[in-house]
C-alpha cells in the first residue's frame, strides 16, 4: 500500500514539482478520496491502459449515476504561486455519446470548486493532458485538486487515469517521461530506442539534444528538431539502433540540452530501464481472451464473427471465452475465476476481446490477429492432456529463450462447445467456454532462466464444474507478464498420444583453442519415448531437418557467438526446443609471449592462475556468453573461487599490465 506524505514528497522532488503520483500501489493512495457521485465506481486497476506503468485508477460505469464524480487529490501548498500546471494521462473506453472531463481546485476542502480546465470526449482513445491552472485558489496554503467527470456513467465502459503531476513552469524545462524500447529484443537484431518528452517550460523547445547508453558502452547522441510548444509533448526516436548479444542489460536515456543550453531542471532529464536479449525466437501463437455472456444481445454478432475466425485460422491461436454474470442475470456458466480475469483487465462491458493482453476491437479483428502473430515469441509450450472419467491429467514443457521474472503461467480447461448455458440472446451454441483455471485464476508464478526448459504436471477433477461432456474438453496454456500484461506465448495441448518429450542435456563444446575451432552440439535422447529424429537449428537457420544423430559439428571462428537449438520430432507433433550457446574465444593476446596456466583444470574449489606477467583483471564467462564473475588482480599469481559455479564449461579471460588479453577454457566439476 502506497503512503504519500506531501511534505516529505516535496522535499524529495525538484523545486518545480509540487506533487507527483504514479499509482504504484494496489489500493487508492493515502489522502485521495471521492466526492459527489460515483463513490463505488473508482478503483485501482492492475492495468496500464492510460499509457503509464501498471497500476492505474479506473472509473467504471457501474453502479450508474447521472451527475458529477470528483477524484480528489491530497492538499498542496500553493503559497507564492500565481499558476501551476496539472498533468495526467487518461484513456476513455467509450460506449455512447460525449462526456465532460475537467480539473478544478478548492481551498475550503471541497465546499467550493473552481473550474480550471474542461473538455468533452466522445471517442475511444488515450491522451496526455498538461494544462496551466489559474483559479482563485492560487497562492493559498491548502489547495486540493480534483479530476471530475460529469455525465451519465452508463454511457462509458471505463475511464483509466495515471501519472498525476502538479508543477510550476520554468522558462526552459523538458521532462523525459518515457523510454520506448522492447522489454525483450532478439539476438543481434538492430533495436531502435525512442522516448517521450513534455515541455514543462514556458519557452518553445526548438531543438533537443539527447543520448542513450547501453550498460557501459559509449553513449549515442543525437540532436532533434522539435518546435515543441509550451506544455506540448512529442515522441522521438534515435536514428542509430543498437545490437547486443543474449543477456540482461540496462538502458539509460538522457536529455542533454534544450535549445543548445542546459534546461532549468536537470532532475527530470534521465530515465533508466532494463531489458533482455533472447537467445532465439519461436513462432507466436497469439492468446485470445474473450469476455462474453449468453444474455448479451451485442455478443451474438461477435460470436458469429469468431466462429468464422476459428475456421479460417486452425492451429494458429490459443483461446478462452469467459462467461460473465451480466447483463441481466448473465450467463449461468459464470465463475469467480472468470471474474478475476475480468478485474485484471478492467472489463466493464461485454463483448470485450484481448489479444496477447491488449484490448482489440471486433472490427478488423483478423488484421489485429495477423499483426500479433507476426511478432516473434521468446517462449514455447508443448505437451498433452488425457481424460480419465471426470479427471483431466495434464503434462507439458515450457522453454524460454530469455530470463523472465514476474511471469504467470495459466492452465485453462475449456469445453469446445456448450449448449446448456442459454441466457436469452437467442444463441444455443457457445465455443471454447472456460470451465476451470488450474490451480486457480491467479495461475502459477514462475521465474525462468534463458534456455531453460521446465516440466509441469497437473491433475484436475472436473466434477464440480459446468462441464457438459468430458469428451469435449481442450486445454490451453499461456505465459503472461503480470505487470505489463504482455503474453509471451500460448498453445493448445495435444489430446492423448505419446508425450512430446524434449531432448536432454544439450551442450556445445569446442574441440581446442585455435583461431578456427570445431564446435560440437551433443544431446541425449528423450527418456521413455522414441522420436522420429531431431531438427537442428544453428543461429536461426535450419541445418538438419530430420537427423537421427545425437550430435552436430560446425566450424566456429575466434570471437564468434553461436546458438544451437534442437527439437525432437514425433509423428504429427514436436517437442519444445532445447537451446544452448557458445561464445568461442581462444587467446586474443596482443603479446604472443604472454602465457597463463590454470591449475587444477577441471576444478571444484580454488583455481590457481599463474602468468608470466602481472594480471589486472580476471573475468569468467559461461557457455552462454554471460559474465558470471569478475576479480581484480594485482600480480602474476591469482586465486579464483569456483565453489559457487554450477558444473560445466567456462571461459576465463585474463587482462595483463601490457594491455594483452588471453582466454582459457575451464571445466568445473564438483
Amino acid at each position: 500500500m502506497l503512503s504519500l506524505l506531501i511534505g516529505s514528497a516535496m522535499m524529495a522532488q525538484s523545486r518545480t514539482t509540487l506533487f507527483e503520483e504514479h499509482i504504484d500501489g494496489t489500493s487508492m493512495p493515502a489522502g485521495w478520496n471521492i466526492m459527489g457521485a460515483g463513490q463505488n465506481n473508482w478503483s485501482v486497476s492492475p492495468t496500464n491502459v492510460a499509457g503509464g506503468d501498471a497500476n492505474e485508477l479506473l472509473m467504471s460505469y457501474a453502479p450508474t449515476f447521472n451527475s458529477t464524480s470528483r477524484l480528489v487529490l491530497p492538499a498542496v501548498d500553493l503559497t507564492g504561486y500565481e499558476s501551476v500546471v496539472f498533468s495526467f494521462r487518461h484513456y476513455l473506453d467509450n460506449y455512447s455519446g460525449g462526456h465532460i472531463l475537467g480539473v478544478a481546485t478548492s481551498s475550503d476542502n471541497g465546499a467550493t470548486w473552481n473550474q480550471g480546465w474542461q473538455q468533452n470526449y466522445s471517442a475511444d482513445g488515450g491522451h496526455l493532458v498538461a494544462e496551466q491552472i489559474t483559479t482563485p485558489d492560487m497562492g493559498k496554503e491548502n489547495v486540493r485538486f480534483c479530476v471530475y467527470y460529469t455525465g451519465n456513467s452508463y454511457n462509458i465502459d471505463a475511464w483509466y487515469f495515471d501519472d498525476f503531476e502538479i508543477f510550476s513552469m520554468e522558462n526552459a524545462d523538458l521532462k523525459l517521461t518515457k523510454v520506448l524500447v522492447p522489454s525483450i529484443v532478439a539476438n543481434g537484431a538492430p533495436t531502435n530506442v525512442g522516448f517521450e518528452v513534455i515541455n514543462h517550460g514556458s519557452s518553445q523547445a526548438i531543438m533537443v539534444e539527447a543520448s542513450y547508453q547501453v550498460n557501459d558502452e559509449e553513449p549515442v547522441s543525437q540532436i532533434f528538431a522539435t518546435n515543441l510548444s509550451s506544455l506540448g509533448s512529442a515522441t522521438l526516436q534515435f536514428e542509430t539502433p543498437f545490437q547486443v548479444l543474449p543477456g540482461s542489460y540496462q538502458l539509460k536515456v538522457n536529455i542533454l540540452k534544450m535549445n543548445n543550453a542546459e534546461d532549468d531542471d536537470a532532475t527530470n532529464n534521465e530515465k533508466i530501464v532494463n531489458f533482455a536479449c533472447a537467445y532465439g525466437t519461436t513462432d507466436r501463437i497469439p492468446m485470445i481472451e474473450h469476455f462474453s455472456s449468453s444474455s448479451c444481445p451485442p455478443c451474438v454478432a461477435v460470436n458469429t464473427m469468431m466462429n468464422t475466425f476459428f475456421s479460417n485460422n486452425v492451429d494458429r491461436f490459443g483461446y478462452v471465452k469467459y462467461a460473465m454474470n451480466w447483463p441481466g442475470n448473465g450467463d449461468p456458466y459464470y465463475t469467480q475465476e472468470g471474474n478475476v480475469r475480468r478485474s485484471y483487465y478492467g472489463v466493464s462491458a461485454v463483448p470485450d476481446i484481448y489479444i496477447d493482453g491488449t484490448q482489440r476491437s471486433s472490427s478488423g479483428f483478423q488484421g489485429s490477429f495477423n499483426n500479433a502473430a507476426a511478432i516473434p515469441a521468446y517462449a514455447d509450450i508443448r505437451g498433452l492432456y488425457t481424460i480419465e472419467g471426470n479427471v483431466v491429467h495434464i503434462s507439458f514443457d515450457v522453454m524460454s529463450y530469455v530470463a523472465m521474472e514476474n511471469v504467470r503461467m495459466y492452465v485453462i480447461v475449456n469445453e469446445k462447445e456448450t449448449k446448456n448455458n442459454i441466457g436469452g440472446n437467442g444463441e444455443t451454441s457457445f465455443h471454447h467456454v472456460m470451465m476451470k483455471m488450474i490451480p486457480d485464476a491467479y495461475g502459477t508464478t514462475l521465474t525462468l532462466d534463458g534456455c531453460e526448459t521446465r516440466h509441469f504436471d497437473f491433475t484436475q477433477d472436473m466434477s464440480s464444474t459446468h462441464v457438459e461432456e468430458m469428451s469435449d474438453l481442450e486445454v490451453v496454456v499461456f505465459l503472461q507478464n503480470n505487470g505489463s500484461r504482455e503474453v509471451y506465448n500460448s498453445h493448445f495441448l495435444n489430446n492423448g498420444g505419446d508425450y512430446p518429450a524434449p531432448v536432454e542435456n544439450l551442450m556445445v563444446t569446442v574441440e581446442d583453442n585455435r583461431e578456427m575451432g570445431v564446435a560440437t552440439a551433443s544431446w541425449d535422447a528423450p527418456a521413455g519415448v522414441t522420436p522420429l529424429g531431431y531438427k537442428v537449428i544453428l543461429n536461426g537457420e535450419v541445418v538438419e531437418e530430420l537427423t537421427t544423430n545425437l550430435s552436430y559439428s560446425f566450424d566456429i571462428e575466434d570471437g564468434e557467438f553461436s546458438v544451437v537449438e534442437v527439437q525432437a520430432i514425433y509423428d504429427g507433433y514436436t517437442s519444445v526446443m532445447a537451446a544452448s550457446s557458445v561464445n568461442y574465444v581462444w587467446s586474443t593476446a596482443e603479446n604472443s609471449n604472454v602465457k597463463c596456466q590454470l591449475m587444477p583444470n577441471p576444478a571444484n574449489g580454488q583455481v590457481h592462475i599463474f602468468a608470466n606477467e602481472n594480471l589486472t583483471e580476471v573475468r569468467v564467462y559461461n557457455t552462454l556468453g554471460m559474465l558470471v564473475s569478475t576479480v581484480k588482480a594485482n600480480g602474476s599469481n591469482q586465486n579464483l573461487d569456483v565453489t559457487k559455479l554450477a558444473n560445466g564449461i567456462y571461459y576465463v579471460q585474463m587482462d595483463t599490465e601490457s594491455g594483452a588479453t588471453t582466454t582459457q577454457r575451464l571445466v568445473v566439476s564438483h
